[in-house]
């Protein structure tokens, strides 16, 4: 009777593991068990696909090599496995296999391998955090600058109706801007990324379309006519674009951008036309914030240190042959050192914004109290608004500021630290150092502790073409955010 039990205890062993075997002769690598954890680890969700696991992971593993597999197995959780000698931890990726068989069942519903733990339910509460801190930085700064943006706009000439209307277009772009980012975050970053070369083409175009239709402003062409009071900056379109591209393409490539041949083309190539069309429209604070933004896209990625030096000297390097061959860019530069040597001159802009800051004092002279708009600051809405709100508002008001940025700094860090791929850590990473390396630049300009370099303040300046791109990337960075928390904080 015993051999009996053992005899049909063995045959319904060999009956569970029938569905294994072909997977065991076609990868004899595998190690036993190995197909078998996969195939669970795939049924895990859903009877139907429990039905089906075997079936699909031959059919998988036989039609997917690697990479490709990973990609089309989201929202699973391969715990540890090894497929074909390679080591792939905790990856959770989107079954497309069931919502391709059964899309009604599966529609709109995140199908999970495992349930959350408590590390991972800390990291989904974590992120969330860091999306509600950024949120509320973001209304900060954008309230702020519509009240500095009405108040410094009244004086551009002496009439308050100009105020009205640069306050109301200031408004409207912020209305598309947090239209725009509802619809980025919507969106999953991943297909955003896909079609960032189109919009790296399109950059380019507007950039080039800038020199015979561009509109003359202080000196140079950068901006183009839409209609009305409505004017678009390409420049401001490239960050974005040239951001996405980049780590698209960094995600791709992967092992391969360690190869210096490969970070050149098509990195350092579309970079170096963008970055080069900027400066030839007299804007080389854009260029060099782009090509900072880049820099430590290049650094979070594949790519080795050194050749990230390398560009990084070959930009520096750029940068200063430019700044010499413009004769107002070299005395901007001078003006760092030394304003009051030429106090009427190239020093002007910024004496006037030393007197705004000292004349606001701790608490500020109050809202629309500022005396220095009235056409003693040049720009007072735009490049330097962050004086506006010093005089306004006081050393309280400017570190109000400054601290809603190391909100936003810290908090789209911890979003990208916790990014479901690479690609999503790259790119909230790189968003968030536009945010920071802009910010920086042009409160370092207005204090003189950098120089001039004629960059609005995100979120804060008036600039349409600001405001919106500035938005947008809201959307992405809040997309990132959006699928960690629909993976479960898993990776």
């Amino acid at each position: 009777m015993g051999m009996l039990r053992g005899t049909a205890y063995s045959s319904q062993a060999r009956r569970k593991q029938e569905p294994f075997r072909e997977l065991r002769r076609d990868y004899p690598s595998q190690k036993n068990g190995r197909a078998e954890a996969l195939s669970r680890s795939l049924g895990r969700g859903s009877r139907r696909v429990q039905a089906t696991s075997s079936r699909r992971v031959k059919t998988a593993l036989s039609k997917y090599d690697e990479l490709t597999l990973i990609e089309k197995l989201q929202d699973r959780q391969l715990s540890k496995l090894s497929l074909r000698g390679t080591d792939f931890r905790d990856l959770r990726k989107k079954h497309y296999a069931e919502r391709r068989h059964y899309p009604k069942e599966a529609k709109g519903k995140s199908i999970r391998s495992a349930p959350v733990t408590g590390v991972e339910q800390g990291v989904v509460n974590a992120v969330a955090n860091s999306v509600h801190l950024i949120f509320v930085a973001v209304m900060v700064l954008v309230m702020l600058g519509l009240l500095s943006v009405f108040s410094a706009g009244a004086s551009l000439e002496g009439n308050a109706d100009l105020g009205y209307s640069s306050f109301l277009t200031q408004l409207l772009w912020i209305s598309v801007g947090w239209g725009c980012a509802w619809i980025l975050s919507k969106l999953k970053y991943q297909t955003i990324a896909k079609f960032s070369f189109l919009g790296v083409v399109a950059s380019l175009a507007l950039l080039i379309a800038v020199f015979p239709f561009g509109v003359q402003s202080f000196g140079s062409k950068r901006s183009l006519h839409i209609y009305g009071p409505l004017y678009f900056q390409p420049s401001e379109f490239a960050k974005i674009s040239m951001i996405l591209f980049c780590a698209y393409a960094l995600h791709v490539k992967r092992e391969k951008i360690k190869q210096f041949s490969h970070l050149c083309f098509p990195l350092l190539l579309f970079l170096a036309l963008t970055c080069g069309l900027i400066v030839i429209q007299r804007d080389l604070g854009s260029a060099s914030i782009i090509f900072l933004s880049i820099l430590v896209v290049m650094a979070l990625s594949e790519a080795r240190m050194f050749h990230v030096g390398i560009v990084g000297i070959l930009g520096a390097v750029g940068c200063a042959l430019a700044t010499y061959d413009e004769p107002y860019r070299l005395l901007r530069f001078l003006a760092f050192f030394n304003p009051w040597k030429d106090p009427l001159g190239y020093g002007y802009q910024l004496i006037q914004s030393y007197i705004a800051f000292g004349t606001g004092g701790l608490f500020g002279l109050g809202p629309g109290m500022s005396r220095q708009k009235f056409l003693y600051l040049p720009n007072a809405h735009n490049d330097f608004v962050f004086s506006i709100i010093g005089e306004e508002f006081g050393l309280v008001g400017t570190l109000v500021v400054i601290f809603m940025f190391i909100i936003i700094a810290i908090a789209g860090m911890k979003i990208a630290e916790h990014a479901p791929d690479q690609l999503g850590r790259i790119l909230a990473a790189g968003i968030t150092s536009l945010f920071v390396i802009q910010a920086l630049v042009n409160m370092g300009g207005v204090t003189g502790l950098m120089p001039i370099t004629g960059v609005t303040l995100p979120f804060v300046s008036a600039g349409g073409s600001s405001m919106l791109v500035c938005m947008g990337c809201l959307g992405i960075l809040f997309n990132v955010a959006r699928q960690v928390e629909s993976t479960g904080g898993k990776v």
